[in-house]
């Protein structure tokens, strides 16, 4: 059941961005932020880190036959909060992006 209630503190939301062979930021920081999801891209490499930039192949690799990244406050710590940077390795792609934000109801105690 505290799943649950917690579930209904959270509004999630899909954008798309399009990354190419330049670092680009993926998402700003976030205090409320509780999940990220990050979708492979449908051809060549996508790298994405938490630094200033990000270089193609140093930092997070997702490829196409990966499965979409899931970062969140239960197995991430503090990473869903940060600001992502991403890269292609080659060309330009479309990513998938779901986040979940957390926000407290008026009438709620915690």
């Amino acid at each position: 059941m505290e799943s649950l209630h917690y579930a209904q503190h959270v509004k999630t939301g899909f954008r798309t961005v399009s990354v190419s062979t330049a670092s680009i930021e993926l998402c700003s920081p976030s205090p409320d932020r509780v999940l990220l999801v990050i979708c492979p891209p449908s051809t060549g490499t996508l790298t994405i880190s938490i630094g200033t930039s990000v270089v193609s192949g140093e930092g997070l690799n997702l490829e196409v036959s990966d499965s979409p990244l899931v970062i969140g406050i239960d197995n991430m710590l503090d990473l869903p909060f940060r600001g992502w940077k991403a890269i292609m390795s080659a060309g330009t792609a479309s990513i998938g992006i779901f986040e979940g934000l957390y926000y407290a109801h008026p009438d709620d105690d915690d």
